[in-house]
């Protein structure tokens, strides 16, 4: 038998070396575990940025935090991780990354990219616009039941844990009709970045990491049973998504990780920000009364949205404390990055983290970033440089790209709870609300502590 190799005895060409990209180099190393422990343990995050932005004269830079990442800290920069189709999501929000068995085993679809992204955002958006006409209803009836027991109950409370709770139990009510146990979701979600060693931790039936399983099932029955999911469901048939376990999983996920933790932290920050500001607080009082009338009703509420001075003032508690402080790609081809410190050439498989707080301290885009000074937003041209989750504030809903579907919604059941405080009761704390820009993690960006309250009054 005769075989005819197709091995060529020609020479083979020289190997091609890589196009150069334009761009500057990236300044700054990779391999330093030394930065990690000064990251996370001791300057902490704006700090060890604003370090390394003045060591490097640049926007742009290389750092190792548990592993290569290309910093970004201005607007510019991190613009394009919103929508760039060749900077792509992973597993995790960086170093952070859930344990699969904690979202029921599937991908969350912010984690995911094209049409396993887009579908499901689709889904969340279309049901949030659904479910609008139920949520002043909805707020109302949880803002009452929690104002009645911080009158009624005794004190000192914690701010802290109830505006933990006030969210859980508000969200799963409006989005599902569910009632569950505020406590589980705490414990899931307020824990879900936070395990270490999860396996080892499995085997221990008192450890957090068991606790957090026993929470995620009986979280997941509830939405499975509750009033509003076969609604969900047919419309995410319509989508199709036929699965209804894997719909389960990712609406736990939707309302679990991203809308109760962005909500609590807002809402702590806001309860913060009039504790701390008195001055703005009564500015924010007059504005609502002034418009609606004294003791305002929640029809009149729900044109929150006209109310200049109050979104003013909240876009600037989302500029100072952004429930999302970083965000993250990876390039899957050569590009050139264009920041304000000039262009970069970043290279296929870096990894980018775009730090939201950082940017959002930037003198060149927000004049004296550290003062609390709504007035800056009382312009259009104000809110330029202002990033609410993965997009600009005011970006319109789309879901080919990165923007949260829920974001303008968050907004507004902030602004709704922030009327309500202000209008119908009076509060201390037994200690000014305090935020340390060290700090790390889901509740980074809350005031730190318990909250304690050591007088409330509800004003009827």
């Amino acid at each position: 038998m005769n075989v005819t190799s197709t091995t060529s005895t020609a020479p083979l060409p020289p190997p091609t070396r890589p196009r150069p990209v334009p761009g500057r180099r990236l300044p700054g190393w990779w391999a330093t575990a030394v930065q990690t422990a000064d990251y996370f343990l001791w300057s902490g995050p704006d700090a060890f940025l604003r370090h390394q932005q003045r060591r490097h004269g640049g926007t742009v830079f290389r750092v190792y935090l548990w592993r290569p990442v290309v910093a970004l800290v201005d607007t510019q920069a991190i613009s394009v991780l919103f929508d760039s189709p060749d900077l792509v999501q992973e597993y995790g929000f960086g170093w952070s990354r859930p344990p699969r068995a904690l979202v029921g085993g599937v991908v969350p679809s912010t984690f995911e990219n094209g049409r396993a992204h887009d579908v499901p955002k689709a889904l969340y958006h279309d049901w949030l616009q659904s479910r609008l006409p139920d949520l002043g209803e909805r707020f109302e009836a949880t803002a009452d039941h929690y104002l009645d027991r911080w009158d009624n109950g005794g004190r000192p409370f914690s701010f802290r844990d109830e505006l933990e709770n006030f969210p859980a139990e508000f969200l799963f009510d409006w989005l599902l009709g569910a009632r569950p146990d505020p406590a589980d979701v705490r414990l899931l979600y307020l824990n879900l970045f936070g395990h270490r060693f999860p396996r080892l931790a499995a085997l221990f039936p008192r450890s957090r990491y068991r606790q957090s399983l026993a929470a995620f099932e009986r979280l997941l029955a509830c939405v499975l049973q509750s009033p509003q999911f076969p609604g969900v469901l047919a419309r995410a048939r319509a989508l199709g998504l036929d699965d209804a376990g894997e719909v389960a999983r990712q609406m736990l996920c939707l309302i679990g990780m991203h809308a109760f933790l962005g909500l609590q932290s807002l809402l702590k920050s806001v309860v913060g920000e009039l504790s701390s500001q008195p001055a703005w607080a009564l500015r924010v009082r007059h504005e609502v009364i002034t418009t609606f009338g004294p003791l305002p009703v929640l029809p009149a509420l729900r044109r929150l949205e006209g109310l200049p001075g109050l979104d003013a003032w909240m876009r600037e508690v989302l500029r100072l404390h952004p429930p999302v402080a970083n965000v993250f790609a990876r390039a899957t081809r050569d590009r050139t990055l264009r920041s304000q410190s000039g262009a970069y050439a970043i290279r296929q498989g870096d990894r980018l983290m775009g730090a939201i707080a950082a940017a959002h301290r930037d003198p060149t885009a927000f004049d004296d970033p550290g003062r609390f000074d709504p007035q800056r937003f009382r312009q259009p041209a104000g809110s330029r440089h202002l990033i609410w989750a993965r997009g600009p504030h005011d970006a319109p809903f789309c879901p080919g790209n990165r923007t949260c579907p829920g974001k303008d919604v968050a907004v507004l059941v902030a602004k709704l709870f922030c009327a309500k405080l202000v209008t119908h009761t009076h509060w201390t704390l037994s200690s000014p609300a305090l935020w340390r820009r060290e700090a790390h993690g889901v509740n980074a960006a809350t005031p730190q502590g318990p909250m304690t309250v050591s007088a409330f009054e509800r004003v009827r």
